[in-house]
């Protein structure tokens, strides 16, 4: 991982030193806090387990739900991950009243904990993006408003950058709550758990019209695996045909729901959770063996036979762009992709 680089939004997609960036994440935590500092991660040992396997099976995106401690991230570091950060703060449904004041206080917590993990974080290379947040529930936003709940995503993003200016910022939202404003948002990420193909295909078409010229990108999905290893079988197959429909769809990364089956919220695990790759105690379930087989796919594996494609470049006096119009264009990785430069007299040095 460079020292120096940091991720960047390149059109529809992510882009790293000038070459684009293939986001195949997966989600991680949250777990039981632990003893050292109360972070909700494992322990360094832990770390170092985990994300060797991710590394291994192709990941290079981790996403978390909290803060990523600094352990956190040298071991995503050594094993050539970045994190999608999320960055937890209490809003209104953990509110016990409606009052102006509770309400304020909402904002001012959000504030104060986005701008703390901003400033810590800015400038770090193995920071993918900070998530501002995670599925606040639908109901919520419709009681305090959907320009409020809006506003404060949009006032967030702007405390990321006053800390740190060419972070990228987003939040993980989900299609019952896709009216909530995010023109403030360098990407859009959401949580899309659909049982049918074509369902998410149609879906995903439709987050491209919202996302407009930006990434689109599905923060989570995957599905539970049932008793037995008919169950698990039935989980991996739901996951093989969901990311094929995310790569044909043309959405710049995708993240598996989730690592692990361990899973605490609050102070309990929750019992009998089986969306995990693995399991609680790291065996693998046959999901892993196909989330690594896409994340070593592109485009090109969609299909074995593509129509050939002419780019027709027509200049007249283009000296000054035509380098750079070429540039991008024998950049694009097509399977069968002619280039033809068509010069109608210049008169300069086309």
């Amino acid at each position: 991982m460079s020292d120096h680089e940091l991720v960047k939004v390149d059109g529809k997609f992510f882009a790293l030193g000038g070459r684009r960036f293939p986001f195949r994440g997966v989600t991680y935590g949250t777990f039981r806090p632990r003893e050292s500092d109360g972070a909700r991660f494992p322990e360094r040992d832990g770390l170092k387990r985990d994300f060797s396997a991710m590394n291994e099976a192709g990941f290079t995106v981790v996403r978390t739900y909290t803060e990523p401690t600094t352990d956190l991230l040298d071991v995503a570091g050594d094993w050539g991950l970045h994190v999608l950060a999320g960055v937890f703060w209490p809003d209104w449904r953990y509110l016990l009243g409606t009052s102006r004041r509770q309400a304020a206080g909402i904002r001012r917590d959000a504030r104060r904990e986005v701008g703390l993990a901003a400033r810590r974080l800015a400038g770090d290379p193995r920071i993918l993006a900070l998530c501002l947040g995670n599925e606040i529930p639908a109901d919520v936003i419709r009681w305090h408003g959907a320009g409020e709940v809006g506003r404060l995503v949009a006032h967030l993003a702007d405390v990321v950058r006053e800390e740190d200016p060419v972070r990228l910022v987003t939040y993980g939202n989900y299609p019952t709550a896709e009216y909530l404003a995010s023109d403030s948002l360098d990407f859009l990420t959401f949580n899309i758990f659909l049982e049918r193909q074509q369902d998410l295909r149609n879906y995903l078409t439709r987050l491209h019209h919202l996302a407009g010229d930006r990434p689109v990108v599905i923060g989570e999905l995957g599905g539970p695996a049932g008793e037995g290893d008919t169950g698990e079988r039935a989980q991996a197959e739901a996951l093989n045909w969901q990311l094929e429909v995310a790569l044909d769809r043309g959405v710049a990364g995708s993240c598996t729901f989730a690592w692990t089956d361990e899973w605490w919220v609050g102070d309990a695990a929750v019992e009998g959770w089986r969306f995990g790759l693995t399991r609680t105690d790291r065996s693998p379930r046959p999901a892993l063996d196909v989330a690594a087989q896409w994340n070593d796919r592109t485009v090109a594996d969609l299909r074995a036979d593509w129509p050939s494609v002419s780019v027709v470049i027509c200049a007249y006096n283009a000296e000054a762009t035509l380098h750079e119009c070429l540039t991008h264009t024998c950049a694009l990785d097509y399977p069968d992709l002619e280039i033809l430069v068509v010069d109608d007299g210049s008169t300069d040095n086309t």
